[in-house]
């Protein structure tokens, strides 16, 4: 599973857990904090992936209160109470989500409670409280305690910490705006954006850097001007692209989907590469968007146009199956610069990125290929080439609930799959020696 239980008990609601490797530097993770004091929390708020959804945050500006969960058979007044939410709910499949007071330290877990999205009347939750999980039971493996003050040094509170803050001091961005130009989100005729969603259904953007050294690439850095989604399966898609000979995007080096949901308009979104890239020459950084029924919206910052003299341009479109840059696109009226660029890092942890499998390792497990991704509801699957062995296709919820099987004969190359429920899913190919994972947008009205 990934990781050793050391801690739980059925009298009070919690388990800890030990990972069996660190969390690696690409995945930005955040080792919060513990108070055990049972006063002075003034507001708390918590952070929950409600089943495996997206990340939501919900808060009391009021402080909990301590109170007896009944379902459970947990003991008595072991629970910090929040009556009502100020913003946000918790959902089915919240449980275990941490309860943080004013101070960014988590104070409790959620158990259970009555909170949903439309909750009127009696919507409270109930969170373990850790001081009770500290240390009212004696053994090792029934309180938290031993493990998390094996000193016994007597701390109340732990104040949270990024394990990498020294290492991520180091990574930085590059752009191409000059010295007196500001970003600029710049209307297309008609309706849109030169830099995303616009009339021309123009589908995917490029901006150009010359690595005359070789740089540690950790991650793609957009800043977001525009974000419209029609729903929580809206995505847009990040690549880099080697040059090829033509100094035009060519093969791809990295790819990674985001959900729109995820980025705010006038801020700054990181998509983290899941591996380092060390990469010199020519590179292009750019986004795809998906022109959907109903219309999402994205657009990122740009240069002004730059109407005189040499008029400087590192921003590519692609249009019409051919990629061009916008000088040239627009006739040779101005050129310009998207805002989104590589995040270079100085210096890197050793565990700075997952370890990659070994060659030989890749007959036996491998990522599948579904294709188009989004889909309306009919994608394809690609499967390994010579696979002599008929496989199994199952499509899982975010709950794991399996929604589609079918069996797949051998020597099937691509097959087709066609389910029309809108969702994010989980699809698994098994066979004997080889099983592929992926995950799957399905919307519709697409």
């Amino acid at each position: 599973s990934g990781a050793v239980l050391k801690a739980t008990t059925s009298h009070l609601d919690f388990s800890l857990t030990e990972m069996n490797q660190r969390p690696p530097f690409s995945y930005y993770p955040y080792y919060a904090g513990w108070d055990i004091n049972t006063s002075g929390h003034t507001s708390v708020v918590t952070i929950h992936h409600p089943s495996g959804d997206v990340k939501k945050i919900s808060g009391d500006n009021k402080a909990p209160v301590i109170a007896n969960f009944t379902t459970g058979g947990y003991d008595a007044y072991t629970h910090w109470k929040v009556n009502r939410w100020d913003y946000g709910a918790t959902e089915g499949g919240s449980s275990g989500a941490a309860l943080f007071n004013q101070n960014h330290r988590i104070i409790g877990d959620l158990s259970g409670g009555t909170s949903s999205c439309g909750c009127l009347i009696n919507c409270a939750d109930f969170f373990a409280m850790i001081s009770h999980s500290w240390a009212d039971y004696p053994s090792s493996s029934t309180q938290l305690k031993y493990w998390l003050d094996p000193l016994s040094v007597g701390y109340k509170t732990l104040n949270g910490m990024d394990p990498y803050e020294k290492y991520r001091q180091s990574c930085d961005t590059v752009s191409h705006l000059s010295t007196g130009e500001s970003p600029s989100l710049i209307d297309y005729a008609g309706w849109g954006y030169w830099s995303g969603t616009n009339a021309q259904h123009i589908t995917r953007y490029a901006e150009l850097f010359n690595l005359t050294d070789s740089a540690a690439i950790t991650g793609i850095a957009l800043e977001v001007a525009k974000n419209k989604y029609a729903g929580s399966t809206s995505v847009i898609q990040v690549y880099l692209w080697q040059s090829g000979q033509d100094s035009l995007p060519a093969a791809q080096l990295f790819s990674a989907m985001v959900f729109m949901n995820q980025m705010q308009e006038n801020k700054r979104y990181v998509v983290p590469l899941t591996k380092t890239l060390f990469h010199k020459g020519l590179l292009f950084v750019g986004f795809e968007i998906f022109y959907n029924t109903p219309l999402d919206t994205f657009a990122v910052f740009s240069s002004p146009r730059r109407l005189t003299g040499n008029k400087d341009n590192t921003a590519y479109v692609y249009e019409n199956n051919q990629w061009q840059s916008v000088l040239s696109f627009s006739g040779g009226t101005f050129g310009l610069s998207y805002l989104i660029c590589p995040v270079f890092c100085d210096s890197l942890p050793p565990n700075a990125f997952p370890p990659l499998r070994q060659k030989n390792e890749y007959s036996n497990s491998d990522r599948l290929i579904c294709y188009p991704n989004p889909s309306s509801g009919a994608f394809t699957v690609v499967l390994p080439e010579g696979l002599a062995e008929p496989v199994s296709l199952t499509l899982y919820s975010l709950a794991g609930e399996v929604v589609w099987h079918e069996q797949i004969p051998p020597l099937c190359r691509e097959h087709q799959v066609k389910f029309a429920e809108e969702g994010i899913f989980i699809i698994q190919v098994t066979g004997k020696s080889w099983t592929g994972v992926s995950k799957v947008i399905i919307t519709p009205s697409l």
